[in-house]
C-alpha cells in the first residue's frame, strides 16, 4: 500500500513538473507593472492565455493590491464583493480553468483610473497527429483514342434473280462439219468452169486423227548438246580456279 501511494505521488509530481514546464508566465503590464494609467486592455488583447499559464502581478504593496471580482463588479468598479485577494507585491496566479478572470486594485480611485485587467483563458488545444500527406499518384498517360476504323460495308449479296444463268455447254461440232484434211476434192470434169461453180466436195464422216508433235530436228539436238558441253566446261573451269585458290 505504501509503495502504491509513493508511486501515485511520484506520478503527480511528474505531471506537475510537465505542466509547469509547458506553462507560460505573463507579467501584467510588462516593465510598467501593476499601477494606474496603463492600458491593460491593449496589453491583454495582444496575448493568448491557456489553461496552466501563470499571471504575475508586480507592484508596490504599500499602495496597491489585487482582487478578483465578477464581470459586473469589474465594469462598475464595485470593490465590496471580492472573489480572491492578493497583496504580496509579487503575486503568481495560476490559470486553472478556461474562462474570464477579472482583476482590479482596491486602492481609492485606482480602478477608475484603469488599474484593472480582463484575462481570457482558453483550453489547451489537443495535439493531433499530423495528417499524412497524400501520396502523389502518377497521372496515367492518356491513352490515344482509337481512331474509328472504317467498318467495311457488307457487300450486297447478289439476288437470285441477278445471278447469271449458266451458259449452255457448247456441244462439239458434228463430225459432218469437220473437213477431212486427207480428202481432196474430186477433180471437176469441166475444166472451163470456175471453182465457184464447182460442186462441193463430199464430206467424210470419219473422226479426224490426233495431230502428233513433230520430232525434234537434228539441228536443235546438236545445239542443245553444244550448250550442255559449254556449261560443263564452265563448271570444270570454276572448280579448277577454286582448287588453285585454296
Amino acid at each position: 500500500m505504501a509503495a502504491f501511494a509513493k508511486s501515485v505521488m511520484v506520478l503527480l509530481s511528474v505531471m506537475t513538473l510537465i505542466e509547469v514546464s509547458f506553462a507560460v508566465v505573463y507579467t501584467v503590464g510588462e516593465s510598467q507593472g501593476w499601477t494606474t494609467h496603463v492600458d491593460y486592455k491593449s496589453w491583454a488583447a495582444n496575448k493568448t492565455f491557456h489553461v496552466g499559464d501563470i499571471i504575475n502581478f508586480q507592484y508596490n504593496a504599500k499602495y496597491n493590491d489585487v482582487i478578483e471580482v465578477s464581470r459586473e463588479d469589474f465594469h462598475t468598479c464595485n470593490l465590496r464583493s471580492p472573489l480572491a485577494f492578493f497583496n504580496t507585491g509579487r503575486d503568481m496566479i495560476n490559470m486553472s480553468y478556461p474562462r474570464h478572470y477579472y482583476y482590479v486594485c482596491t486602492s481609492p480611485g485606482h480602478c477608475l483610473n484603469g488599474q484593472k485587467v480582463d484575462i481570457r483563458v482558453l483550453q489547451i488545444p489537443k495535439s493531433t497527429p499530423p495528417t499524412p500527406s497524400p501520396t502523389p499518384t502518377p497521372n496515367p498517360s492518356p491513352s490515344p483514342s482509337p481512331s474509328p476504323s472504317a467498318t467495311p460495308k457488307p457487300s450486297a449479296s447478289p439476288s437470285p434473280s441477278a445471278s447469271p444463268c449458266p451458259s449452255p455447254i457448247a456441244t462439239p461440232p458434228s463430225p459432218s462439219a469437220t473437213p477431212n484434211p486427207r480428202t481432196s476434192p474430186s477433180p471437176s470434169t469441166n475444166t472451163s468452169s470456175s471453182p465457184k461453180s464447182s460442186a462441193a466436195p463430199p464430206h467424210d464422216h470419219s473422226i479426224p486423227p490426233v495431230a502428233q508433235a513433230p520430232a525434234p530436228s537434228k539441228k536443235s539436238a546438236a545445239s542443245s548438246m553444244v550448250s550442255s558441253k559449254g556449261l560443263l566446261a564452265i563448271q570444270l573451269l570454276m572448280a579448277l580456279c577454286f582448287l588453285a585458290y585454296f
